[in-house]
């Protein structure tokens, strides 16, 4: 008896998902975020890089599960309308899925709450991380290097079970991470930085921390923020300005949003923060 989380792919490969079901077993990366903005979604991956035709069968059969499960329906992300055309599995798609190209979305601005994501650039994932209805996320990797943040921050799971699951991010340096976080307590993370006190705020951060000689980078800044309740494409955001002020770029910013004595209580909470954890 056919299995309804095949029926989302061709008939050609239906027996191939019920003889290698996903090494999820419904247990997948569900991430549950504080402060003002709740990213939840099941995220998942296949852990080969390149992920060619052949070994796409997995992704296709877990999102049909999501979709079950959901009672919704899935849509399909391709690099390009060609790929729905010349990939075989891409474009033996039931008329019932729905595919996009990142151009595509970024018109209609909307997908089905389960998606699976092809050979995704990181700014495609960023595209479709902000999604409203998103509930579950399956990407087919090209470079693993793209996929990097989303897949920490989002703690995706391996579906053949050869990756571990990635480590939560972390700031190398404690302070930057207690000023991150005093940021992120302040920032309206549903609108991220387009308020021009949260984007002061996040700028003057940056400064202080630099000019105190305090360490950072723009990947473990947006990865961090990515794991803390950012939306990708304002985490984005928040390590293009880190990596702006590290390069000496002049932003002009408003009122001064910290006090003078800010660096003081950052580095207070660092101590606090690693007596709590040891």
């Amino acid at each position: 008896m056919q299995s309804e989380s095949t029926r989302l792919l061709p008939r050609r490969h239906q027996g191939r998902a019920q003889g290698r079901r996903p090494a999820s077993g419904g247990a997948t990366g569900r991430l549950v975020l504080m402060f003002e903005r709740t990213i939840v979604y099941e995220a998942a991956y296949i852990g080969l890089f390149p992920t060619f035709e052949q070994d796409m069968v997995p992704a296709f059969a877990w999102a049909a599960e999501q979709a079950v499960q959901l009672d919704c329906g899935v849509t399909v992300v391709a690099p390009s309308k060609a790929h729905f055309r010349d990939i075989g599995l891409l474009s033996e798609l039931p008329a019932s899925v729905g595919k996009e190209t990142p151009r595509t979305l970024g018109r209609i601005g909307r997908t089905q709450p389960v998606v699976v994501s092809c050979w995704p650039t990181a700014r495609d994932l960023d595209q479709l991380d902000g999604q409203p209805r998103l509930k579950a996320l399956a990407v087919v990797p090209w470079d693993e290097d793209e996929i990097g943040t989303w897949r920490s921050a989002r703690h995706a799971v391996d579906l053949l079970g050869r990756e571990p699951a990635a480590p939560a991010p972390t700031i190398t340096d404690p302070v930057v991470e207690a000023a991150m976080t005093d940021l992120t307590v302040r920032v309206n993370l549903s609108t991220g930085l387009k308020h021009p006190d949260d984007r002061s705020a996040a700028i003057q951060a940056f400064k202080i921390l630099k000019r105190n000689r305090h360490e950072f980078n723009e990947v473990e800044i947006r990865a961090w923020a990515m794991s803390n309740g950012w939306a990708a494409d304002d985490a984005r955001e928040l390590g293009e300005y880190a990596a702006g002020v590290l390069a000496g770029k002049a932003y002009r910013t408003g009122n001064q949003q910290w006090t003078s004595r800010i660096i003081i209580t950052w580095r207070k909470d660092a101590v606090d923060r690693a007596a709590r954890r040891s």
